[in-house]
């Protein structure tokens, strides 16, 4: 609806979090490339009970970024007939003061004044013990207010977001002996509220309905899995589309856009022995506007002894552009000044081969991967740096567009691209109180062709390390602390001829590290308080970071289980 809206469920309704690579994420399409994180939130139960959160974020005096904010959450899942049919509600609030640091773009925006809010509810019912339907909904909606001054520059004019989403659902789980069947329809309707035609009354609405269904067999050594899905996508904007003058004649018009994708996949999860698994999938999509495509996998996990696992395989991939980014006649708006649509994109497609190693000693409370990939794209989709600078008229592709305070980005295609890579993980348990964990990935990419053939993709780190310590002091008391490393980073390369100052800037490194505690003085009552970036790095664009990003801060935090 013109604007991004990331609403989560609160923790509390949370179940877990699944990160799912290689073959599997073939099963969840174009939006999967790279693999697909899956929020899962908790089934209904016949325990009556829930939770709520509340936290307070203050920053030191010394943080030039944030300003100070709160949360608060809430949880229950409630029976109504046992066995039969049970019903779950969440809510959740948040507010952000307004950052005091001037902002720039996109990259560069500090935090406006910000509030978010949330609720819904699913209610559950088992026909029987093979069949259960979940009816879902869920209504967010965010404001954003951003002042000259403030986390404006004085000249820029006060702006003003208020954007809602509604999601409904209908899901069905089947369980038939051998045979598991997953369906769902799901229907997003998001608005923009605070941008309204003057003359017509008519906004931003933008929907998208999903409609999948999947079922696996389990015949003897085979796991076989098929998949339908329908997804449609429709975009009316009555209101400013970004290139409304003097691009569209009529003030009044409604650019109305709308795409449709099936899909249809296959998987055989094939046990060829106790030791060696090998994964066959394929998938092909069909796409309104860029026809159709087919995408196979080969996949194979070796268990070497009771200790060692080898796995890898070859992957492709196929990422159609999304409808916004190839629109002719549509300019998404934000702090970044306003996104042309280039109809001349296609869709991306990849080959992927990872081989990894694994190791896992139950005795030693030792886990660890070592896994080497390399990704080969062919017109891969980037976000340009800017087409034309800021406050000038900006032709691009035959069309001139109106001056904007902060210019013009696009999208492309990079003709090829490759990324090869190294991830390297560990887990330790040293004591049973005491547990060690850490994520290494390098990362080296490159242009192959093109005007910046031999350049890095944009905004691409060659180094990234995440560790974390947990210690279990006693019984009551829990302590934490992490570090997070993002080595140097490329900016973005721009295709126009006036523009963007990220062009062969290499934004330096950071480290950030946080500490903190978990206290539970009693079984229901949690108390937390943590530290961010607790030596205050200062990774600003005043400081040459291509971001501005959190100064210290302090959160208190309760949740109470009942």
């Amino acid at each position: 609806a013109g604007t991004p809206i990331n609403f989560l469920p609160p923790i509390e309704a949370i179940e877990r979090i699944e990160v799912i690579r290689g073959p599997a994420s073939s099963l969840y399409g174009s939006d999967a490339m790279g693999g697909v994180v899956n929020i899962i939130t908790k089934r209904i139960h016949n325990e009556f009970g829930g939770s709520i959160t509340a936290e307070y974020s203050m920053a030191d005096s010394k943080n030039d970024v944030n300003e100070d904010g709160y949360q608060t959450s809430a949880y229950l899942n409630a029976p109504l007939i046992r066995d039969v049919l049970s019903l779950q509600l969440n809510g959740s609030f948040l507010h952000q003061d307004e950052s005091q640091l001037i902002g720039e773009d996109d990259s560069g925006a500090t935090d406006p004044r910000y509030r978010r809010s949330n609720a819904g509810g699913k209610l559950g019912w088992n026909i029987d013990e093979q069949n259960l339907v979940t009816f879902n909904y869920n209504e967010g909606r965010q404001r954003r207010w951003a002042n000259p001054g403030k986390s404006l520059p004085q000249a820029d004019d006060a702006t003003f977001t208020d954007s809602i989403q509604r999601t409904y659902a209908i899901t069905h789980e089947g369980r038939y002996g051998n045979l598991l069947s997953d369906s769902y329809i799901n229907y997003d309707h998001s608005e923009n509220l605070s941008r309204l035609n003057a003359t017509t009354g008519e906004g931003i609405e933008y929907s998208v309905l999903t409609a999948n269904t999947q079922a696996t067999y389990f015949a003897g050594s085979h796991a076989l899995t098929a998949g339908l899905t329908h997804k449609y996508e429709k975009l009316e904007d009555g209101a400013s589309s970004g290139l409304r003058e003097p691009v569209v004649a009529d003030a009044n018009a409604v650019v109305e856009m709308d795409r449709y994708q099936n899909s249809l996949f296959l998987e055989d999860n094939w046990s060829l022995t106790d030791a060696l698994t090998l994964t066959l999938s394929g998938r092909f999509d069909d796409n309104q506007a860029y026809g159709s495509e087919f995408s196979p996998k080969v996949y194979a996990v070796y268990r070497l002894n009771d200790n060692f696992t080898l796995k890898g395989g070859v992957t492709t991939g196929y990422k159609a552009p999304a409808l916004r980014q190839s629109a002719t006649d549509y300019g998404a708006t934000s702090r970044g000044g306003v996104i042309i649509g280039n109809p001349d994109l296609i869709p991306e497609t990849s080959v992927n081969r990872e081989l990894g190693i694994g190791y896992e000693n139950f005795d030693l409370g030792l886990s660890s991967t070592l896994t080497v990939y390399q990704i080969d794209y062919e017109d891969k989709i980037n976000r340009t740096g800017r087409i034309c600078a800021q406050n000038v008229a900006c032709t691009y592709n035959g069309t001139t567009y109106p001056a904007h305070q902060y210019g013009y980005t696009a999208y492309e295609n990079v003709d090829e691209a490759e990324l090869r890579g190294v991830e390297f993980t560990l887990d330790y348990q040293i004591l049973d109180n005491l547990t060690y964990r850490h994520s290494y990935t390098y990362t080296s990419t490159e242009q192959k062709s093109g005007q910046y053939k031999g350049e890095p993709l944009n905004d691409v780190a060659k180094h990234m390390f995440n560790a974390s310590l947990d210690w279990q002091a006693s019984e009551k008391l829990n302590l934490w602390t992490q570090i997070n490393y993002r080595g140097e980073t490329s900016g973005r390369w721009q295709t126009g001829t006036s523009g963007s100052s990220s062009n062969g800037v290499t934004y330096p490194a950071y480290t950030f590290a946080d500490v903190g505690l978990v206290y539970k003085p009693s079984r229901d009552l949690s108390l937390k308080f943590g530290i961010y970036n607790v030596t205050n790095k200062e990774v600003t664009t005043e400081e040459d970071f291509a971001y501005n990003l959190d100064g210290r801060r302090y959160v208190f935090g309760l949740t109470q289980n009942f």
